[in-house]
């Protein structure tokens, strides 16, 4: 395995985030790198680097929660796992609407972290193998003029955001104009389309994958209208989000 290849845990007890680190065989994971903080802020001025975060709740500087918004912000594909002493449902339930992954209990139990992580691996290589055909594409291809490699990373980067065209064009200082025609040339549909495909595709894989409810969907892809997401999926599927999420069911 070597989908997962930063671990950061984070916990204000030097004891813990220690035995946590002696407790688990990262290598045999695919888990190249474990770094250890005490202090969240820290370990928030290189979260980039991380593609696993396991964090307490309670911690001086920050709180866990805090710092999974904050790392979710600037590192979207981060996996993050609470690590709590508190067995307190609105703590749960507030990390998983942040986008946590799982609350394990302390004293950690090796074989359950064990468990998250190598479902976490898995759901990343999952998850890498069902992006767009597309993206492969431009990481393969020397044909892309590199200003459409630059606008198709970034949108595959950032399509939970409000993206526009105006947006990057202004970023890479080109004429909006223009990248909308190279773009539309060279990557066969128009940035809006592209966009919509890359979401609806996201959303998909979270209707097969999760129990989130359709507006939770909406919002975590980048729709801002509950009504304009189930417009867009049903033209890029060719049915309703609602429609799809049955058929996976049966």
């Amino acid at each position: 395995m070597v989908s997962i290849h930063t671990v950061y845990l984070v916990d204000d007890e030097q004891v813990i985030v220690q035995g946590i680190q002696k407790l688990i065989a990262w290598e045999e994971l695919g888990i190249k790198k474990v770094c250890t903080f005490t202090n969240p802020l820290e370990a928030l001025n290189v979260i980039q680097e991380a593609t696993i975060l396991l964090t307490d709740i309670r911690m001086p500087e920050m709180s866990g929660l805090d710092l999974i918004k904050a790392s979710k912000e600037i590192n979207r594909n981060i996996r993050c796992v609470i690590l709590s002493s508190y067995d307190d449902f609105e703590y749960v339930r507030s990390a998983l609407l942040l986008g946590a992954s799982d609350y394990l209990l302390k004293p950690v139990n090796k074989e359950k972290l064990m468990t998250t992580l190598l479902g976490l691996i898995k759901k990343q290589e999952k998850d890498n193998a069902e992006n767009p055909r597309e993206l492969e594409e431009i990481y393969n291809s020397h044909d892309y003029n590199p200003i459409v490699k630059r606008t198709l990373d970034y949108m595959h980067a950032h399509y939970n955001t409000d993206l526009s065209l105006k947006q990057i064009s202004a970023m890479f200082k080109i004429d909006p104009s223009y990248l909308g025609q190279v773009f539309r040339t060279e990557a066969g549909k128009l940035f809006s389309d592209y966009l919509n495909t890359i979401r609806v595709k996201k959303a998909m894989n979270m209707l097969s994958h999760t129990n989130l409810k359709l507006s939770e969907i909406s919002s975590q892809v980048g729709y801002n209208s509950t009504s304009y997401f189930f417009k867009m999926f049903k033209k890029v599927a060719g049915i309703s989000p609602t429609e799809y999420k049955h058929q996976k069911k049966t």
